[in-house]
């Protein structure tokens, strides 16, 4: 049986998502993606071969027949499309971050329970630094980290030759985040 996938979000990250559900071919295809933006949604429909194109996730998931869903739409968005999807009654794959606070994610995990099955993605956990981390705490056996604090330096944030920041070009959601981010003049 192939899964039928309805991606939900058309912007940067998703060319990541549909390069790994191109490569499982053999046992899901993504049919349907929903975006506001008629170029982003088209653009990844033509390169990707999706067939089904709306400009909403309701949309989408009214007149599609679907397994699954995967939820790479802005991040504001995420717990609304995770909350109509499960009321779908679909498996829910949803791009981080899955709410706006930890305790909203709790909440929102409470909620959907054991409805439909559900995973927020996460992809860094295969980065060889994070790897190398899990292999000293598991070799100085110190237990179970309680909090750990880590700085990660990017190229990305290395100005280029025009004084602009490449992460921040290919991820401008990036400078809204307080917390993370904050540009000095």
């Amino acid at each position: 049986m192939t899964l039928r996938i309805g991606m939900i979000g058309a912007g940067w990250v998703t060319r990541h998502h549909l390069d790994a559900w191109r490569g499982l071919a053999d046992r899901a295809e993504v049919v349907a993606i929903a975006d506001p933006s008629a170029e982003a949604r088209n653009t990844r429909a033509a390169d990707y071969g999706i067939a089904g194109i709306h400009a909403d996730a309701a949309a989408m998931l009214a007149s599609e027949k679907l397994d699954a869903v995967d939820i790479a739409s802005p991040r504001e968005f995420h717990a609304a499309h995770v909350r109509l999807s499960a009321r779908a009654g679909l498996a829910i794959l949803c791009q981080k971050p899955l709410a706006p606070s930890f305790a909203d994610a709790e909440a929102l995990v409470a909620e959907i329970g054991g409805r439909v099955p559900f995973m927020v993605h996460e992809n860094w956990r295969f980065r060889p630094h994070y790897r190398q981390i899990r292999r000293w705490l598991d070799e100085t056996g110190i237990g179970h980290p309680v909090q750990a604090q880590m700085s990660v330096l990017s190229s990305g944030l290395v100005p280029d030759a025009d004084g602009q920041l490449p992460a921040l070009k290919r991820q401008p959601m990036l400078v809204s985040l307080t917390r993370c981010w904050s540009r000095k003049s």
